[in-house]
């Protein structure tokens, strides 16, 4: 029976290590650019791993990432891996080969490179391959580690191959003495695991404790020699890692697999101080020393001189290798030689303020873990960085010497994002402790948005600035110096320019001030159309915080899937000031109200004069991570306060010494008391006559700008037009289409209005026009179905309505049918059939009587009847349109006399503003001569 090809590879495996004989060769040894390597079976020691099943994938992924680590004088960790190249996609990545290792200490191995295809196991541990490279990949950052890497690069791999390779790295960093410890990432970060597996053999009489996530398996097996211990770790189907960048650190503390020798935090604080002996200050040291204390007259300044001292005229360069991986220099040779990684700066830090009398000791500190490193099974492993906490007037200050572009007092200088270290005590050693924060944060960031509005009608003016502190700062002008970093600066109002999109034009370059007090961008724009004008009612002004925005937008991800870190930005204030040129606002007010959600406290609060409005919003967030459990109503939380923290204020666009006379114009019309203006005879008139009153004002009021006066001169063309105004509507249209020529309700009411005058090319020239550029909707085709029927056009008039029809339902339907019906009847063709075909199934109550009296289905005294609505709003507009289409269905017909009484009768109603009137008038004059 044949084995799967993985199962077969794993049954070569095992029995070869089990066929391995208790004694063989001396190992071979070779060296490639000056660095040893040797190739030898693997130890005794190491037990074989069956392999699972892989379903077919892409690209490449490891089948078995097997570690075992045995832990005696000279510790050993053996890595198995087999890697499965699925299609070519994977062939460049998953054939190449890469151990890291320090020379210093280490002892490098190889058992075995093999592939196996179709069956075969092919060798391909060729010494001739294997390239020693000394890369120093962190070199750009300032390290040089001293790290060696094996590179590998496979031969012959094909689209199918199963690449195993097998090694050992023997030894162990003699820093931390004979005590083990290990911390290691399990998910890979270059392909998914098929089987993850670690091994931990120790001596029994060696307390290790072991920790690994809870999506693993861990379990104590009997050991193969008597006196040890062995514990595996085990997991399958294992994806890559997959944390977004801005997942809490105990997400990441939570997929590492940790191992230590050491009892607590106090064992490793006592490790750690033994690295910083307290040596007397050479000459050079105590002669710096006293230089910086005679340039400020108070500990809290000789601080600072020593803390930028150190930051800036020391650079970031970090030698670590061997043993200088965490001892530091002493801090004679790290003033002469200029430069330190961060145990190295620290340690010349304590040297400085020991001879100042400053009261410090250094502390243990992890840029990956921060807070989450309280949760770490103790070990020197947990930290990656050492600060200072130095005693200056009272209070517990934590400095970094390494923060080269800090700027501002001491105390705004404390590293808070470490959250906590452990601070090196001597004799007995420490707990964790937490970083002290101030009674009273300061702000990350604030900014301040100044808007001028010099008039309503006109473009506002916005200077837009943020200034950030603390690590945010450093990290910009950090980001800043680099070649990419005017690229960057452009980019810092983006959250501006997506808010309000092409409406908001910068007018200058972004600025940078680089202050003491932080950092400060600036920008100044033109905020084009600032008021909106919705209905054509009030103008409406929108602005929101958007720097609050910006900080909270990680936590509305509706798509986030794992905990969230708060980030650097936490502490935030934006204020908004607006600026009148007129008292524009109706009242002075101010108010205010607290937002504050589990994760974070918000407050709201507005001083609006006549003339000015100042806006703020602070925000802060009062918890490092906002839990997975919690998100959904964290973001409820932040999108109260995201509608509660926007501004909207609503102007009326007339002026407050002109509101009286507007006023007293509209009770006159309502009353009668105006010359030149008849009682309305229905409601619509009713309203026309109010909106002509009132679009005047809005005009005459100065405070429209282009666009939002196109839409006044709109409504007050229909309105005028409602009320028979023909001459004073067109020329109030033709002034909105030259302010707006491509808003689509401007174009048609132009159409309509010179349809209404019975200028029907014109009207047709401008729906012509319109439709070639954007189309024929539906509302499109009825009115110019209407202008071709006038113009005679009866086959385009009828596609027109026939489309109408089809696009359309209900009321809408069956005014297309009944013009569908006179247009078909005008050219001869019975109409009957055609309209019939049509579903008339959603029928409403009007105009349908009319669609059934021109189809002769009912007779004139029926249509007038169902005409004449208990409803005298809609009374008269009913029979207008009934004598109308009753009409001009004789006038098709042939009885002149009969359409004409009709005409007159739609004429009587007084409806002005109903194209049924004034088709009825059209069909009057055409009717006289005959």
């Amino acid at each position: 029976m044949s084995l799967h090809p993985l199962l077969a590879a794993g049954a070569c495996l095992f029995a070869a290590l089990l066929a391995a004989p208790p004694g063989h060769a001396a190992p071979r040894k070779y060296s490639s650019d000056g660095y040893q390597y040797q190739i030898d079976k693997a130890p005794t020691w190491v037990d074989a791993v069956r392999l699972p099943l892989v379903p077919p994938g892409t690209r490449w992924q490891y089948v078995l990432r097997d570690r075992q680590i045995r832990v005696d004088d000279t510790p050993q960790v053996y890595l198995h891996a087999i890697r499965k190249i699925h299609d070519a996609a994977g062939l460049a990545e998953g054939s190449s080969i890469e151990i890291d290792f320090d020379p210093t200490y280490h002892q490098l191995t190889l058992h075995e490179i093999r592939i196996d295809r179709d069956g075969k196991a092919l060798d391909r541990l060729d010494p001739r391959t294997v390239k020693l490279l000394r890369r120093e990949k962190r070199l750009e950052q300032g390290s040089y580690d001293g790290v060696v890497t094996a590179s590998i690069q496979v031969n012959d791999v094909r689209a199918g191959d199963v690449i195993s390779y097998r090694y050992t790295l023997a030894g162990g960093n003699p820093v931390f003495g004979k005590r083990f410890a290990s911390v290691l990432a399990m998910p890979a970060e270059r392909a998914p695991t098929a089987l993850l597996r670690y091994r931990l053999l120790h001596p029994a009489a060696r307390d290790i404790r072991l920790r690994a996530p809870e999506w693993s398996r861990v379990e104590e097996v009997a050991a193969p020699t008597p006196g040890w211990k062995e514990r595996l770790v085990s997991a399958t189907n294992v994806p890559t890692w997959d944390l977004p960048a801005d997942s809490p650190p105990e997400l990441t503390v939570a997929q590492l697999i940790q191992m230590s020798e050491y009892a607590d935090w106090p064992a490793v604080s006592a490790w750690g101080r033994s690295l910083f002996p307290d040596v007397p200050p050479d000459a050079a040291v105590k002669a710096l020393a006293e230089s910086l204390r005679a340039k400020a007259p108070d500990d809290a300044g000789r601080a600072l001189a020593a803390l930028e001292f150190v930051q800036r005229e020391i650079r970031y360069f970090s030698v670590a290798f061997g043993e200088s991986t965490h001892r530091p220099a002493l801090p004679a040779r790290v003033l002469e030689r200029r430069f330190g990684d961060c145990k190295d700066k620290s340690y010349l830090l304590l040297a400085l303020f020991n001879a100042m009398g400053i009261p410090a000791r250094p502390v243990l500190a992890s840029q990956f873990a921060r807070g989450a490193v309280q949760g770490m099974l103790p070990s020197p492993l947990a930290f990656d960085h050492v600060v200072v906490a130095a005693e200056v007037n009272g209070e517990t200050l934590w400095l970094d010497p390494t923060r080269d572009r800090q700027s501002g007092p001491l105390a705004g200088r404390v590293v808070l994002r470490l959250a906590a270290g452990l601070p090196l005590e001597a004799p007995a050693g420490s707990e964790i402790a937490r970083v002290p924060r101030a009674a009273k944060s300061t702000l990350d960031a604030e900014a301040i948005d100044t808007i001028t509005v010099d008039s309503l009608a006109l473009p506002a003016t916005i200077r837009s600035e943020v200034r950030f502190r603390g690590d945010f700062a450093e990290a910009l002008r950090e980001v800043f110096g680099r070649p990419e970093g005017a690229e960057l600066r452009e980019k810092q109002f983006d959250y501006l320019a997506r808010m309000f999109g092409s409406s908001l034009v910068a007018t200058g370059p972004v600025t940078i001030a680089d202050q003491e007090d932080g950092i400060v961008i600036a920008r100044e724009f033109r905020f084009d159309n600032p008021w909106a004008y919705p209905s054509e009612r009030m103008l409406r002004f929108e602005w929101g915080p958007w720097l609050v925005g910006d900080t909270v937008q990680p936590g509305l991800d509706p798509s986030r899937r794992h905990s969230m870190d708060v980030g650097w930005v936490r502490n935030v204030a934006h204020r908004v000031r607006i600026r009148f040129s007129e008292p524009v606002m109706s009242e002075a007010a101010r108010n205010g109200a607290s937002y504050d959600g589990k994760y974070f406290r918000s407050r709201v609060e507005m001083v609006q004069e006549r003339e000015s409005i100042e806006h703020t919003t602070t925000f802060e967030y009062t918890a490092d991570t906002v839990e997975r459990d919690g998100l959904p109503a964290h973001a409820a939380k932040l999108r109260e306060l995201i509608q509660a923290s926007g501004i909207t204020l609503l102007v009326s666009p007339v002026p407050a010494s002109r509101s009286r006379e507007v006023i007293e114009k509209m009770e006159s019309a309502a009353a009668g008391r105006t010359r030149g203006i008849p009682a309305p005879e229905t409601r619509v008139q009713a309203t026309s006559i109010a909106e002509d009153i009132v679009f005047t004002a809005h005009l005459d009021g100065g405070r429209l700008a282009p666009k939002n006066r196109a839409a006044a001169l709109k409504r007050r063309a229909f309105a005028r037009d409602y009320l028979g105004k023909a001459d004073e509507a067109l020329a109030d249209i033709r002034a909105a289409a030259t302010l707006a020529p491509d808003e689509r309700s401007i174009v048609i009411g132009l159409a309509e209005v010179h349809f209404g005058r019975g200028e029907f090319a014109e009207a047709a020239k401008v729906l012509e026009k319109y439709a070639s550029e954007t189309g024929a909707v539906p509302d499109l085709r009825y009115k110019r179905g209407r202008v071709r029927f006038y113009l005679g056009d009866f086959n385009g008039a009828a596609e027109d309505f026939e489309a109408n029809a089809r696009e359309s339902t209900g009321a809408e339907r069956q005014y297309a049918l009944l013009w569908l019906q006179a247009s078909l009847a005008s050219k001869g063709v019975d109409p009957v059939a055609t309209v019939r075909t049509f579903d008339r199934s959603d029928t409403v109550r009007w105009p349908y009587p009319i669609l059934q009296h021109v189809l002769g289905e009912t007779d004139e005294a029926t249509l007038l009847k169902a005409a004449r609505d208990p409803d005298a709003s809609t009374q008269k507009s009913q029979l207008c349109e009934a004598y109308f289409f009753a009409g001009l269905k004789k006038r098709i017909a042939g009885d002149n006399d009969g359409a004409r009484r009709l005409f007159q009768s739609a004429r009587y109603t007084k409806v002005t503003e109903y194209t049924e009137y004034r088709t009825a008038g059209f069909e009057l004059e055409r009717l006289r001569g005959k």
